[in-house]
Formats: structure tokens, C-alpha cells, sequence
């Protein structure tokens, strides 16, 4: 088995290529996650409160008969009947706002701008600040794993940046 790579410490030739490769995936997953959170802020635009709850109702109503106690479905139901109007704005333009922050970001990275790298971090970094400040209010497993994922993805922007590839000819 090989040994773990440190990722605050000078990475080795192999372990330099394993923690790029690792860099370029996490980035990549993180566009996909952009380019959702844009298509689904967009796509709330054209759907309201009720029609949520509709399409909710139905597609939950064939577990809640079959078995009432349902704890996902309830769950499901439960979020989509608590989901205001003023949430839903508040949705919209958070998803929107935050989706195309991160696809900048991210094109910036892919791209290998190096302005992008430090501007990633703070941005991450907040965008983690706040997500762990939601959570306080709000506690769910879902955004737990989404910053933890931020985080990490945070350490490899760090690592990219401050030990420079020589695939980007930056040392």
C-alpha cells in the first residue's frame, strides 16, 4: 500500500502528478456543481411555490400511502410545504449568485490564471464560512458534506498554488 500524500507539505514527483490529477477531477466536479446550481436557479424562475408543492405531492403520495411512516418522503413533503415565497426569491438568487461565482472561479482555474488561485481561496473559504453558519441554523448532512467537500477542494487549490506545477511552468 503506498503512503498518504500530505497535502500541506512539499509533494514528491509521483505524489505532485496524483494530488494534479486529483486537483483537475475535484474541479471539475465542482463545475458540474456550478453549472447546476445556475440551471436550477434559472429554472426556478419559471416555477412557483404551488407548482413545488404539486409535483411534490405527487411524487411522494404512492410511498406515503404505502407506508405513512416514510421518513424521506415526509421529510421531502415537509421541506417543499415549509418552502416560502421569500425562500424561494431567496433561492433563486443565491443559486444563480453563487453557481456563476464558481464557474468564474473555476474557468479561471482551468484555465491556470494565476489570480485565479489566491481569489478562489477567499471566495471558497467564505462560501464555507457561511455554509457552516447555515448549517448552525439549519443542520443537515447534505451541506455538512458540501463543505467538507469545499474544504478540501480549498486545500487543493492551496497546494496547486503555492508549490506550482511545472505542467503550468509556474515554481
Amino acid at each position: 500500500m503506498s503512503e498518504p500524500i500530505h497535502i500541506f507539505e512539499k509533494p514528491t514527483k509521483s505524489e505532485e502528478n496524483k494530488l494534479h490529477r486529483i486537483f483537475m477531477w475535484s474541479i471539475g466536479l465542482k463545475g458540474v456543481n456550478a453549472l447546476v446550481e445556475c440551471l436550477v436557479g434559472f429554472s426556478l424562475f419559471f416555477i412557483n411555490t404551488n407548482e413545488i408543492m404539486r409535483v411534490t405531492t405527487f411524487l411522494t403520495q404512492g410511498e406515503l400511502l404505502e407506508n405513512p411512516d416514510s421518513v424521506v418522503a415526509n421529510y421531502i413533503l415537509n421541506t417543499a410545504n415549509n418552502f416560502a415565497v421569500s425562500s424561494h426569491t431567496f433561492l433563486i438568487y443565491y443559486l444563480l449568485i453563487h453557481g456563476a461565482i464558481k464557474v468564474f472561479l473555476i474557468g479561471g482555474l482551468l484555465l491556470d490564471k494565476k489570480w485565479a488561485y489566491p481569489f478562489a481561496i477567499v471566495v471558497l473559504a467564505l462560501f464555507a464560512a457561511y455554509q457552516m453558519f447555515q448549517y448552525f441554523y439549519t443542520p443537515g448532512l447534505w451541506l455538512l458534506a458540501l463543505t467538507m467537500f469545499d474544504l478540501f477542494i480549498l486545500a487543493l487549490i492551496y497546494n496547486e498554488y503555492r508549490y506550482g506545477r511545472k505542467i503550468r511552468g509556474v515554481l
